[in-house]
């Protein structure tokens, strides 16, 4: 094969990648420039060892100023690194995981006065870690390369994977940082003891998450790769203007406030409120896209939206209750005993994270990144001739810009995306009985709110065969045509209710006009809509298209989709 095709770029890759195999007795003809010749083949096989190693070590320092002031401080680092899991055939493709964490706090604890404490911590923490192939060197200069008839398949790292070439999820790193001020206020008072902090916290990330960054070929047999005749071509690129490393830098901030009041001996109570203002990493994203709209010489196609804006609505409450009942009169005390009753009862509300994959999963999406997908060939049915040169001109900047950005899939989130929170109630009996046992009976409830959810921002209208909501129409004699806009993924808050679609697009076209037939299909859609129980999109659907026949002519409607 050397000697008929050697200098094409498939078959130099082929070759570079694939390891020799012990012979089968099988083989495959080949034509090449007019010229046969006959390949033979051979099985290869391959082993690996798993092995992790972990390397910790951790440094601690105490001091006491006086009997007033302590300081402590704490060091750890942890050091890792796994290998031999992953793509085991051919060789050299197995993943190696090295991981540094490094972590430092220091308090320093007061007594300011027997009923009023202090503590202050300043802590720092990095996570740094790697995922690549053991032997990547050769590998990551090609694209992810399959030859189904010779077994050669499979594009993510995994065991079952053969394809040649670096898988397309790897490599990827990521660089972690978190800096944490905090503060905590005790103040005992009389049946009082209250406790007032802050929490304040600069998170940064750095990554190199770019899935299929360097492409995915895949061809039917020996003959199609060595006439770069794929069946599969698809690159993920970045787009003009945009980097490869994803960057996150932004600020938390928590207040607390609690006291826990005992009433009674056997009456105690125990209320706070908190409040969170979490930073926003996809603003972060909306401030890199402005490299992108400046490369395209401010089209406002490419802007990244809709952007949420700073979650600043979080309020935390607390309240718990816990009553020791006494001896009760009469049956009661059965049950109630000698001050062997209890009963705790509470209410709390809690606020998690949005974790940054959401906003990496935006940020390797348009318009930060491009799928490109070679073209197929009319006189080749199911082929991508060239798909290899193709593919390595896009691998060096050479991005074929979308012949309409509205129409491209997106990955974006929903104006009023927000920290999902959980309410929980819960009430407990506790009753002591003899012989050091005790008897629980209680009831927790939880109820989640606001959600992480991925879903169709575009989906299909029911009983329309495929058609969506927001179409982009083209004049015709007079009447529309409908073609549906491609699916985009958002993040939405949801509730036991539902969810709500708030954001749309806005659409222009000059100079197209509608026919009445559009408008009677319209009306008469409406109508059953008012009169059935039926999903929000479709209702939706009805008043987009009732509102574009009832638009004077000449219509501006749907083009320009945001």
């Amino acid at each position: 094969m050397t000697d008929l095709a050697g200098t094409r770029p498939t078959v130099q890759a082929f070759l570079q990648n694939i390891p020799v195999g012990a012979a089968n007795g099988s083989a495959r003809t080949i034509l090449v420039n007019g010229r046969t010749g006959v390949v033979p083949l051979g099985d290869v096989t391959g082993s690996s060892s798993q092995k992790f190693d972990d390397w910790q070590s951790s440094i601690r320092v105490d001091h006491r100023f006086n009997d007033r002031h302590t300081l402590s401080g704490r060091y750890l680092d942890d050091n890792s690194l796994s290998s031999g899991t992953g793509q085991v055939t051919p060789s050299g493709l197995t993943d190696v995981k090295p991981s540094r964490i490094r972590s430092l706090s220091v308090a320093l604890n007061s007594s300011i006065r027997p009923t009023v404490l202090n503590e202050l911590r300043l802590s720092f923490w990095r996570n740094v870690s790697e995922t690549n192939a053991q032997n990547p060197e050769v590998a990551e200069r090609i694209p992810s390369l399959e030859v189904r008839d010779l077994g050669l398949i499979g594009f993510n790292a995994d065991t079952t994977r053969t394809g040649l070439g670096l898988a397309t999820n790897n490599p990827q790193y990521s660089t972690l940082n978190n800096y944490q001020l905090q503060d905590s206020f005790t103040v005992l008072k009389g049946s009082h003891s209250m406790k007032f902090g802050i929490d304040f916290r600069r998170q940064e990330q750095f990554a190199f998450f770019n899935p299929n960054i360097r492409g995915r070929l895949e061809y039917a047999n020996l003959q199609r790769l060595i006439d770069d005749q794929a069946t599969v071509a698809q690159i993920n690129t970045p787009l003009p203007g945009a980097s490869v490393i994803t960057y996150f830098r932004y600020y938390d901030y928590f207040f607390f406030a609690q006291d826990e009041f005992r009433i009674k001996p056997n009456l105690t109570i125990t209320y706070g409120l908190r409040y969170e203002s979490p930073g926003n990493a996809l603003q972060n994203l909306a401030d890199a896209n402005q490299n992108v709209v400046a490369a395209f010489n401010g089209d406002e196609r490419y802007r990244y939206t809709p952007v949420p804006g700073r979650d600043t609505n979080n309020w935390a409450p607390r309240f718990g209750i816990n009553y020791r009942f006494g001896h009760g009169p009469g049956a009661l005390g059965w049950l109630t005993g000698d001050n062997k009753l209890v009963i705790r009862a509470g209410y709390s509300r809690t606020y998690d994270v949005a974790f940054n994959n959401i906003a990496l999963n935006v940020g390797t999406a348009f318009p930060f990144r491009l799928v490109v997908d070679i073209p197929l060939d009319p006189s080749l049915p199911g082929l991508r001739p060239n798909a290899f040169t193709i593919m390595d001109q896009v691998r060096r900047g050479n991005v074929p810009p979308p012949a309409n950005p509205n129409l491209v899939t997106r990955t974006i989130t929903s104006k009023d995306f927000r920290a999902p929170l959980a309410e929980q109630v819960s009430v407990q009996f506790q009753r002591e009985l003899t012989g050091n046992y005790a008897l629980s009976v209680g009831y927790v409830g939880t109820k989640g709110t606001a959600l992480f959810q991925s879903i169709d921002g575009n989906p299909p209208i029911r009983g329309t065969n495929g058609a969506r909501l927001w179409t982009r129409l083209r004049a015709s004699s007079g009447s529309a045509a409908i073609a549906p806009r491609p699916p985009t993924t958002r993040f939405k808050r949801v509730s036991k209710s539902g969810f709500r679609i708030t954001s749309a697009w806005r659409c222009t076209i000059p100079g197209v006009r509608l026919s009445t037939a559009l408008l009677r299909s319209s009306i008469r859609l409406l109508v059953r809509l008012l009169f059935r129980r039926t999903q929000l999109i479709a209702m939706q659907s009805a008043l987009a298209l009732l509102t574009i026949a009832l638009t004077a002519s000449p219509l501006t409607a749907f083009s320009n989709c945001q």
